[in-house]
């Protein structure tokens, strides 16, 4: 039987090689204890792979909500999903917030910002999303 740092220690060497990780090993790692030492070790892990490719050195990066509302995908490990439930009413920013959002407050520090919306699902009912 393979325990969870057995997983941990294989998507490591995956990342190590750039190698994507399966299905199975993210459900692994996103269903761990965030409270358990295996997180902790996960932790450990997830840094000495950042340490390998950029060494001592962190770039800050943003995400910017254009909207929230239940997400008809309901992934298990989110708790954003209509069958969660939590999500009881839902929010949009305008376009000119948006704007002002996406070019300002963090000047050059950040690398990235990604723009996130509850807009655009899947489409296709044969789409197989994570735990969905």
């Amino acid at each position: 039987m393979t325990g969870i740092r057995d997983i941990i220690d294989r998507c490591r060497e995956k990342a190590l090689r750039c190698e994507d990780l399966t299905r199975d090993e993210f459900v692994a790692l996103l269903s761990i204890d965030p409270d358990s030492p295996d997180c902790d070790y996960l932790g450990e892990t997830a840094r000495s792979v950042k340490e390998h490719y950029s060494g001592n050195v962190t770039r800050l990066g943003t995400s910017i909500g254009l909207d929230l509302r239940p997400c008809r995908m309901s992934c298990d490990f989110c708790s954003l999903g209509e069958k969660v439930g939590l999500i009881t009413q839902e929010y949009e920013i305008s376009d000119d917030t948006a704007c002002v959002i996406g070019r300002g407050g963090y000047g050059a520090c950040v690398f990235a910002r990604v723009i996130m919306t509850f807009s655009i699902g899947f489409t296709d009912d044969t789409a197989d999303p994570v735990g969905a």
